[in-house]
């Protein structure tokens, strides 16, 4: 069979362009926020690794990157001031980590193991509170599994920060009501984002980059 120069020709164009575009898919810069962890629940810098690998792990499926700042916090008894405005904004999310004593003082609703401050008026919610000591009845017989069940409900809360309002789902990460068996999704890593929602969290975080600058 004889090939035509022309239609070869078109056809390596037609290779070689599409390699270009995936190679710039390849090399294109990923949008990253930035998240101020403030640990006021005193938990170990080992557990505090374990958090953060679990959310980057859990956001790397919506092309998002994470850039951690680890903000010292001391107990409450001794720091009254807890509101982050000073060094939080659109692109810079604060992810508060309590202890018991003050996860109290909110009274948390049953199963509610954090709380995501979400902003009135189409501006951007930057604060959300995560109950530290509630998530560890998921972890009994389990303990050294901490880490990373505070890390599902860290991305959790920071998923209602990006997707907004009415954000619960019937399945997935963003699912309202947690039981054992999600718990064990979890730490499979099959407890996720849904695909609209992972470009509903991409389409926000470009939206809170662009008001940053």
């Amino acid at each position: 069979m004889r090939v035509n120069p022309v239609n070869q020709a078109f056809v390596r164009f037609m290779l070689v362009s599409a390699a270009l575009v995936q190679a710039a898919i390849a090399f294109e810069p990923v949008p990253t926020i930035t998240v101020l962890l403030y640990n006021y629940a005193s938990l170990t810098p080992g557990t505090i690794d374990i958090i953060e690998h679990e959310v980057d792990s859990i956001f790397l499926s919506t092309g998002v990157g994470i850039d951690w700042i680890e903000v010292p916090a001391l107990p409450l008894k001794a720091n009254r001031n807890l509101a982050p405005a000073h060094s939080a904004g659109p692109s810079r999310i604060a992810i508060r980590l309590f202890s018991g004593f003050m996860t109290s003082r909110l009274k948390p609703r049953a199963q509610e193991l954090g709380r995501a401050l979400l902003a009135a008026n189409d501006e951007f919610g930057v604060v959300a509170d995560v109950f530290a000591d509630l998530t560890k009845r998921f972890c009994v017989g389990r303990e050294s599994s901490h880490g990373l069940v505070l890390g599902v409900v860290v991305a959790h809360e920071l998923g209602h920060l990006l997707l907004g309002a009415g954000a619960h789902s019937p399945g997935g990460i963003m699912q309202a009501g947690w039981h054992p068996r999600e718990i064990d999704k979890a730490l499979q890593g099959h407890l996720l984002f849904t695909h609209s929602q992972c470009r509903q969290i991409r389409e926000q975080v470009d939206a809170r980059i662009v008001a940053s600058q």
